[in-house]
């Protein structure tokens, strides 16, 4: 079970999810799952700055990495675009691959998606995020607000008191990533 993995990783994202484009959130995870037998690479659509994926890739370096889905109030995408290529320096662009399904959602210049390899579908399962530190400034607490809902987080030994009111979050699924973590869309 990659959860179990997940939550024992010294590092992890945090995103909250939902309906998108028009679909549902079981018809997305049941979508992307096949994704992942019929292709090489899969990307999961998400709206990440260049820094943050600097951030990601600076601190990993090559190692394995999870995003960790998160039941929320993220509330459906209105674009339906569907990206064509993919490029992992903004600057050299690939076909997406015709092997896997539409990657759709609001492309604007700074359109971003995961890249993973493993799903998992998790039921019954929580996260504390008071036990995490955001990456990008480890004195501040995991945090979400409507203008952010995927965070890079590193592991605390101790819960923090100072955190999210609700900081207890039932877990939807986990994607297992690898370098380069994430992409740019267009």
């Amino acid at each position: 079970m990659i959860v179990s993995k997940a939550l024992d990783s010294d590092y992890c994202i945090f995103s909250i999810v939902g309906p998108h484009s028009g679909e549902s959130l079981d018809s997305i995870l049941e979508r992307k799952k096949t994704d992942i037998i019929n292709g090489k690479i899969a990307f999961w659509n998400v709206n990440l700055s260049k820094n943050f994926i600097n951030d990601i890739r600076k601190t990993l370096g090559k190692r394995q990495c999870y995003v960790i889905m998160l039941e929320g109030s993220s509330n459906d995408t209105k674009g339906r675009d569907i990206a064509k290529s993919y490029s992992v320096d903004n600057l050299n662009w690939n076909e997406i691959p015709s092997d896997i399904s539409k990657v759709s959602g609001n492309l604007s210049n700074s359109a971003t998606a995961f890249v993973y390899n493993n799903l998992e579908i998790v039921d019954n399962k929580s996260v504390d995020l008071n036990f995490y530190n955001e990456v990008s400034d480890t004195s501040k607490a995991v945090k979400f607000s409507n203008f952010k809902s995927t965070v890079f987080a590193k592991k605390r030994k101790n819960k923090r008191s100072d955190g999210m009111k609700n900081h207890e979050r039932n877990i939807i699924g986990v994607l297992g990533i690898e370098y380069p973590y994430a992409v740019y869309l267009r």
